[in-house]
């Protein structure tokens, strides 16, 4: 499972359950966004129910037991613009579309379906608003609502420097390897 089981806090592991886990190895930027979300949230939650974690691409198809069954979990409004999403106890991260990003918008992005979940937030609105809030002053929303870079923060990811407290080991492999080369 390349270690995303391992990513989870031990205090969560009962609760949060990777029950489906495709993830080739060149997107191991999502187990890192996962972790630093879960690290986020934690001090702001009491988890009291078991959630099921889906990581891969839609559509999902998801066991229901206990005939064997399954239903198929679809982005089909808009699926390119589907990164991430939760139905009921089920929690989907799409790594194709999430790899699109730099890493503090992923966090940003799997942040806001945790808040969904285990915040109970049923509006998009004051859940991005949660998220923006608890990854200031790193995230902000644009004026069509997407998770972007704060203009400070922004300036000095495009110079390669990403902050550290988001920043994942590949990221920090290459700011030490663009200053060895200054």
């Amino acid at each position: 499972m390349n270690g995303i089981p391992n990513i989870i806090p031990d205090k969560f592991r009962r609760f949060l359950v990777i029950a489906h886990y495709d993830l080739p190895p060149e997107f191991n930027s999502i187990p890192f966004a996962i972790k630093k979300a879960l690290e986020t949230i934690e001090p702001n939650i009491r988890i009291n129910k078991k959630y099921k974690i889906f990581v891969g691409k839609f559509p999902f198809k998801v066991p229901v037991p206990p005939d064997n069954g399954y239903f198929i979990f679809s982005a089909s409004e808009k699926p390119d613009e589907y990164v991430c999403a939760v139905y009921d106890d089920y929690i989907f991260f799409d790594y194709a579309q999430l790899s699109n990003y730099p890493s503090p918008i992923q966090v940003a992005h799997i942040l806001e379906e945790f808040v969904h979940a285990l915040m109970n937030v049923a509006d998009e609105a004051f859940a991005k608003n949660i998220v923006c809030h608890l990854l200031r002053p790193h995230i902000v929303l644009d004026e069509q609502g997407r998770y972007v870079l704060a203009p400070l923060h922004n300036a000095s990811v495009h110079q390669g420097v990403i902050p550290s407290s988001l920043e994942n080991d590949k990221d920090k492999k290459k700011k030490l390897r663009n200053k060895s080369e200054d």
